[in-house]
């Protein structure tokens, strides 16, 4: 998935719509959630930091116990779908400077114009992405060694 800072409202809303339908036609939507959210490399605390709500809340709608409401599952999607943003962006910045080139500079000042979060909730998110890209990257290479 090649992300240019022109496309970047255009994917999230795709990526948004494709989550948020998955969840709510999942059979157990709590399961999806939780696997998703550790898919992403984040726990239940920093999730519920994100949005606002109590991390016991987070673990009974991943066990099943509440279910989870569609206002809910659209905070979750915008949340995962930046998440893949920031890391896709991160990816193609590093990936421009290993071929030499001079890519576009991630920058948290776009991308905040373009997916409506406060700074403070994209500092959040760029954070975890950042720190799941490198985690990512570094299974990645130790699978090549």
């Amino acid at each position: 998935m090649v992300v240019t800072l022109s496309r970047v409202e255009e994917l999230f809303d795709r990526l948004v719509k494709e989550i948020g339908g998955r969840v709510v036609a999942s059979p157990e939507p709590g399961k999806y959630l939780k696997k998703l959210r550790e898919d992403a490399g984040i726990t239940q605390e920093e999730l519920a930091r994100l949005l606002e709500l109590r991390r016991e809340s987070i673990s009974r709608i991943e066990n099943g116990t509440i279910t989870p409401t569609l206002s809910y599952v659209r905070r979750f999607a915008r949340v995962i779908a930046a998440l893949k943003i920031v890391r896709e962006l991160l990816a193609q910045e590093e990936m421009s400077m290993l071929a030499g080139q001079r890519g576009a500079s991630f920058s948290l000042r776009l991308l905040r114009l373009c997916l409506d979060f406060s700074a403070q909730e994209l500092k959040q998110i760029s954070e975890l992405g950042v720190r799941g890209y490198q985690r990512t990257k570094k299974k990645a290479l130790r699978r090549i060694k």
